[in-house]
């Protein structure tokens, strides 16, 4: 007669240890896994509940600091824009008024184009 290890003996009264908090446990306190040899996961339903938990509020905060940084980014390159004028010592209404210049022009050349294509 054969003496059965702490895991058979487990297997045969539907016991089984979790792997993250070491508890011993009834099966129907595991999610099954058709994959797994006993048909159950290897962590319990509470650590796994936990780990999904954690897991989800892990990748909310990563969503949460890549926004952030886009929207950062997003403020110095206005920031930079607005501190590129005033180190040039310009007036913003020159500015203003030299890409109201710029655009003026655009639409005089399309102007020109279209009316050289119409005649």
């Amino acid at each position: 007669m054969s003496l059965l290890t702490q895991k058979e003996a487990n297997a045969i009264l539907g016991v089984k240890q979790c792997t993250l908090c070491g508890d011993p446990k009834h099966l129907d306190q595991f999610y099954k896994r058709k994959s797994m040899r006993d048909g159950h996961r290897s962590e319990c339903k509470e650590c796994s509940d936990k780990s999904r938990t954690e897991r989800k509020q892990r990748q909310l905060e990563k969503e949460t600091l890549e926004k952030s940084i886009e929207l950062a980014k997003k403020h110095d390159e206005a920031y930079s824009l607005v501190m590129g004028w005033e180190e040039k010592k310009e007036p913003i209404s020159s500015i203003i008024f030299n890409y109201v210049a710029m655009v003026g022009f655009i639409l005089a050349m399309v102007y020109m184009i279209l009316d050289g294509i119409t005649k």
